[in-house]
């Protein structure tokens, strides 16, 4: 429920975890970015101080989109996959006839390196008066939302919001499957005294055939 109600952070916390267990790498980009960003802002509030050699500043900036661009085209290409995922299970769970669709919200307007170098250059004097990267995948999020545009959190009630929860952790056993060729042990805790009947056999039928799946609940089915 924190994924789909919580902070922007919360979201690419999740997604990251997801995309580490199927593309092991991307981890270490993840962190060598992180690293890049930290001596970049350290730099940035330096200059600002007046103490610090500007002429470094590009280079932190070409590092910086280099990496920038591996991060943001892989959450974006796994996001598209992922999403047609959490369609389908939430139309099957839900029985409702509109599912809610999950879009990459970037505050990069550019996807290749040399379209976020010019872009990070343009946006440099703003860094410079906060001392941070204000641009970049570490203030990106996933937006849930409907095709018409109405963020899920808005309209959703308790229901729907544990139904897209759900769905986000069986989209994640299904991606991990269909990428990795491998089954997921699925561990299930006591979520179906929070679910209608209708939705829990739904539940139950997207479950089937999925490998080893411990379930511990209150009462009996």
């Amino acid at each position: 429920i924190n994924i789909i109600n919580g902070a922007p952070e919360t979201r690419r916390k999740y997604f990251d975890s997801v995309i580490s267990k199927i593309f092991p790498k991307y981890i270490d980009e993840l962190n060598k970015y992180k690293d890049i960003c930290f001596s970049r802002n350290l730099l940035l509030k330096k200059i600002r101080e007046k103490n610090g050699d500007i002429k470094l500043l590009d280079v932190w900036n070409k590092i910086y989109a280099e990496r920038a661009c591996t991060i943001l085209n892989t959450r974006k290409s796994f996001i598209k996959e992922f999403s047609d995922f959490f369609l389908n299970n939430y139309l099957k769970i839900s029985n409702e006839e509109n599912s809610p669709v999950i879009n990459y919200l970037s505050t990069l307007k550019s996807e290749t390196f040399d379209d976020i170098y010019s872009e990070i250059n343009l946006n440099i004097n703003n860094d410079l008066r906060r001392g941070s990267t204000l641009l970049g995948p570490h203030k990106d999020d996933y937006i849930i939302k409907k095709k018409e545009g109405i963020l899920f959190s808005n309209y959703a009630s308790q229901g729907q919001r544990r139904t897209a929860s759900i769905c986000l952790k069986l989209s994640e056993v299904e991606i991990i499957k269909k990428i990795k060729k491998k089954k997921s042990v699925i561990l299930i805790d006591d979520i179906f005294s929070e679910l209608d009947e209708n939705r829990r056999n739904s539940m139950i039928d997207q479950l089937q055939g999925e490998g080893q799946i411990i379930f511990t609940m209150v009462n009996n089915y």
